[in-house]
């Protein structure tokens, strides 16, 4: 499967068969996770395949019941005060998902259904280090469970905005255009997942500069604080990063990731600027 064919197929998968991850399988991904591709700020992480089989209880590690039969989870840690910490940590994650999902595995982002505990017992977090998101791996059951067709209804997981109204050409508001080859990086960036579909990516093309903003939904940042979780809408940044960053390079392209405050005026309130991919 190629990272085209991952990045259109993947989605979020919360019932699995009830088996294990086979002794060569678990080494290929052990192996990945071993060598996985640097973070865009270099942020030190760490990232684990987590075996919960073993007692009944391990085997429901902690998720509230939104994961049925996964006996594996996809789980790293961060420095909380790392200032670009949550997008490093969702680009390689999200790099990690992908590289699953070519595998034939099935993944779910988890950001705030899971028990962080459960997970610290295993991963055994440093001082100051947190989990901002798991993600279970197995292959994935054939019938939809109930809980699983509700939450498909609400956040409608495979509806996207169109690209008008997420990149733009010099100035917001105006409509990025281009061939199908210069815009597919953005394409792949508008099918990446995000925290109950939100969406909030905003790319701003200038030159050879490509300024990400998040476009904040009002409450969902004091929201997310009052359960305790991290701040979804960086993480959602990180995975449009991630695939953004493949994109380019699936054109044969690279570049840089900077923070360089373009300094704009009249920008929608709601907009806070990340970060700058510097096209080379």
């Amino acid at each position: 499967m190629t990272e085209r064919e991952a990045i259109e197929q993947r989605v979020s998968v919360r019932t699995f068969l009830d088996q294990q991850l086979n002794e060569e399988a678990v080494r290929a991904i052990d192996e990945w996770l071993a060598d996985a591709p640097k973070a865009p700020f270099g942020t030190p992480l760490h990232f684990a395949l987590i075996p919960t089989h073993g007692d009944e209880g391990e085997k429901k590690i902690g998720t509230y019941g939104f994961i049925k039969n996964a006996y594996h989870f996809l789980a790293g840690t961060v420095n909380s005060s790392a200032p670009k910490g949550l997008e490093d940590y969702a680009f390689v994650m999200e790099k990690a998902i992908l590289f699953l999902t070519a595998l034939g595995f099935a993944t779910c982002w988890l950001g705030a259904s899971f028990r962080k505990s459960h997970f610290a017992d295993r991963l055994k977090p440093a001082d100051g280090e947190i989990i901002p998101a798991v993600s279970p791996v197995g292959l994935a059951a054939g019938q939809l469970r109930l809980q699983e067709k509700i939450g498909s209804k609400i956040y409608k997981p495979r509806t996207r905005k169109p690209m008008s109204d997420l990149f733009f050409s010099e100035r917001m508001g105006k409509q990025l255009t281009g061939t199908a080859d210069q815009l597919l990086p953005f394409e792949w960036v508008r099918l990446a997942p995000s925290a109950r579909n939100k969406q909030p990516w905003r790319i701003l093309v200038q030159g050879a500069s490509h300024h990400f903003y998040i476009d904040r939904a009002p409450g969902m940042r004091k929201k997310d604080q009052r359960l305790g979780v991290a701040d979804l809408e960086r993480l959602d940044l990180g995975i449009a990063m991630a695939h953004f960053d493949m994109g380019v390079k699936a054109l044969g392209g690279k570049g840089t990731w900077l923070v360089e405050q373009p300094g704009l005026e009249d920008l929608p309130g709601s907009y806070e600027y990340l970060a700058t991919f510097f096209r080379e």
